[in-house]
């Protein structure tokens, strides 16, 4: 399952300072997009606030769901169950193994041991299975990146929010990751979006929107 998300007047501010203001914004479910923009363009606060996880007025529907609406707490389950992100940093647990940190996702789903044989099956395609018992600060950076990738999927979410998952990799690791995620969500039919600086990340999406002071200024299709 993909979600769709439709935004109107998604503004958010910081104090008198408005960091992001989107008029009007939709994207289908089941599409790539990328998102670009200088340093300080509000990448990373749009991709925030389409998750959920700042104070914004107007409204932000997944499907059939506002989130702008919900309570934080509601907003919470929303992303437990339909998100799953990727950090810049990764935010591994660096005493934990490799698939432990892929399990985080589904540690209190009732379904973990479904979970847990996906969450296998993504480090298998992901070619990492056999770091599966290496501890998180012991993997390299993009050894590290795969299994946040692993976390990301492994409860099967119908949105992925990915901000700058190449920064940290080599070219050739960077497009080898981008490949999978590109594969992994069309296979899969689920919604992508990912803030990138990087030229071959937005080459492999169906469209980029280009950011600058928080206003969307280009919209551009693949």
């Amino acid at each position: 399952m993909s979600l769709s998300l439709s935004a109107r007047d998604l503004t958010v501010r910081s104090g008198a300072r408005v960091l992001l203001s989107l008029e009007r914004l939709d994207l289908p479910a089941g599409s790539l997009t990328g998102i670009r923009g200088a340093s300080g363009a509000g990448k990373s606060t749009a991709l925030h606030a389409m998750a959920g996880l700042l104070a914004a007025s107007g409204s932000l529907i997944w499907g059939e769901t506002d989130l702008a609406r919900l309570s934080q707490p509601a907003r919470t389950r929303f992303r437990g169950q339909h998100m799953g992100m990727i950090f810049q940093d990764f935010l591994l647990f660096e005493e934990m193994t490799a698939r432990e940190n892929a399990l985080v996702s589904a540690a209190f789903r009732p379904d973990r041991a479904a979970l847990a044989a996906r969450a296998d099956a993504l480090m298998q395609r992901l070619g990492i299975a056999a770091l599966a018992d290496r501890r998180a600060e012991l993997l390299s950076g993009g050894e590290r990146q795969r299994v946040a990738v692993a976390r990301a999927l492994a409860h099967d979410p119908a949105i992925l929010l990915a901000d700058e998952p190449t920064a940290s990799l080599d070219r050739a690791a960077a497009d080898a990751l981008i490949a999978d995620l590109a594969a992994l969500a069309r296979d899969e039919g689920r919604t992508v979006v990912i803030v990138s600086h990087d030229a071959h990340v937005w080459a492999a999406m169906d469209r980029v929107l280009t950011l600058d002071d928080g206003h969307l200024c280009g919209d551009s299709h693949g």
